[in-house]
């Protein structure tokens, strides 16, 4: 999916939320007057994961169009973005700070699991809602029932390794295999095909911290490899990069919320 795609489909979702929310929760809401709706945001605005910070920007982009037409139910949307810096401390304290000093509705458009999760439960205790989390791990769903403010938003990380690791068992079987992953419960998800699919292994797993460097896992993973050539298809083409970029005996996976394909 196009990231405008997807930005576009995020935002739809969240004004819709928004909307069926002020109809529910009505006049005395924090962050909800009759010419504004106050939304907070976190994410890493700098750090190694500021790339992502483009979300919370796009997201505030959309908003100003929706306000030049008219806003929501005659309502101004307001986004208070925080830097976390990809921390899952700092996004915990930017939560606090978003909620008891700039009084937003809810929060909406986090990025991250474990940043994410470091402040489910703080605003699940002050019942302020927590929407549209970027993450797919698991415990958003299976932990709904005890923490009903809070939901993300991607497909579920355990989905996607049951699609690489049907993948991988169908194109490749005997391939040699490397999965770089975040290291954390989200990370984890994904990183494990043998847990969806039987036969599925992974000769070299490697972790990587939240937001630290990548360059030493990566380099790790990249000199256990034999060189080749890898033929990328894309929109038709045929692009060839040399094993400088990417190495691998057959197919490769991602885990987690930051990442790439080795």
């Amino acid at each position: 999916m196009q990231k405008r795609q997807f930005i576009t489909m995020l935002s739809g979702a969240m004004l819709t939320g928004v909307s069926g929310l002020v109809r529910a929760q009505g006049a005395g809401t924090p962050g909800v007057t009759d010419r504004e709706i106050k939304i907070g945001s976190t994410g890493p605005l700098s750090g190694p994961a500021a790339g992502y910070g483009v979300v919370g920007k796009t997201m505030s982009a959309w908003f100003d169009l929706v306000n030049a037409e008219g806003g929501v139910n005659g309502r101004q949307l307001k986004l208070v973005l925080a830097d976390d810096g990809y921390s899952p401390p700092k996004t915990l304290e930017q939560s606090r700070r978003l909620v008891e000093r700039d009084q937003v509705a809810f929060l909406a458009a986090q990025i991250g699991s474990s940043t994410g999760l470091a402040s489910r439960s703080y605003l699940n205790n002050a019942k302020v809602p927590q929407l549209f989390v970027s993450s797919g791990s698991a415990t958003w769903l299976d932990d709904a029932a005890k923490f009903p403010w809070s939901m993300g938003w991607l497909p579920l990380y355990t989905d996607e390794g049951r699609i690489l690791a049907r993948h991988i068992l169908q194109t490749r079987p005997n391939a040699k295999i490397a999965m770089f992953y975040q290291n954390d419960d989200a990370g984890k998800d994904e990183s494990c095909p043998t847990r969806y699919e039987p036969g599925a292994g992974l000769a070299i797993p490697t972790g990587n911290e939240p937001g630290s460097d990548a360059g030493g896992a990566v380099g790790r993973l990249m000199g256990s490899l034999p060189a080749r050539r890898v033929d990328h298809r894309s929109d038709g083409d045929r692009h060839e990069r040399s094993a400088g970029a990417h190495r691998g005996a057959g197919a490769a996976g991602v885990g987690g919320d930051a990442g790439a394909a080795v």
